[in-house]
């Protein structure tokens, strides 16, 4: 359907939305779009300008229908629309057991009853170690144990720790409590 110079006639924008539309505006610039949106109220044409391997990302302009000299409706645009996966119940519980595992390991990583300082420490170490709370305690790769007030002096090993094979990480653990205890502001 081709009209030429359709002015105020918004019966023929109307009709090309989701079309492809040739358009001439009265300054000589041509283009071909998608009509997107046509408002009588506002007098303006909406095209929507995309990329043809991406159906999220676009841009629009907007047109004023006194600019444009010619309007050329090609028919459909036939955009390819996503795919979009059938959510399933199993889907969906999955999602949430997910959604309940996250929430319970940042509770897991959040000391009960423990100061601003002993959750920095642990927040400090558990970047490049594993880290649990026991109590108050600070649990180290289930083997070193930071006590309260969390200083160098009381780092320590578990009775089961095997001295030798952890002394390397005892020593690191050591080394950025103290780090750490140098930035007090007691």
């Amino acid at each position: 359907m081709a009209a030429r110079g359709a002015g105020e006639d918004f019966s023929v924008y109307i009709a090309a939305i989701d079309h492809l539309a040739s358009v001439t505006l009265k300054g000589g610039d041509r283009f071909e779009s998608v009509v997107w949106a046509a408002s009588a109220e506002h007098k303006m044409v909406v095209f929507r300008q995309s990329p043809p391997h991406t159906f999220m990302k676009g841009d629009y302009v907007a047109v004023n229908v006194a600019e444009i000299e010619s309007f050329v409706d090609k028919g459909p645009a036939n955009v390819p629309l996503p795919s979009i996966k059938e959510l399933t119940l199993s889907d969906a519980s999955r999602a949430v057991a997910d959604a309940i595992a996250a929430v319970q390991q940042k509770q897991a990583a959040r000391g009960r009853g423990v100061t601003a300082e002993a959750q920095a420490i642990f927040d400090g170490l558990s970047k490049t170690l594993r880290c649990t709370w026991n109590m108050d305690q600070i649990v180290v790769m289930g083997t070193i144990i930071v006590a309260p007030p969390y200083t160098e002096d009381k780092v320590g090993l578990l009775d089961t720790a095997d001295k030798v094979k952890e002394a390397d990480a005892f020593k690191r653990v050591k080394q950025m409590v103290s780090i750490h205890s140098l930035w007090r502001f007691d």
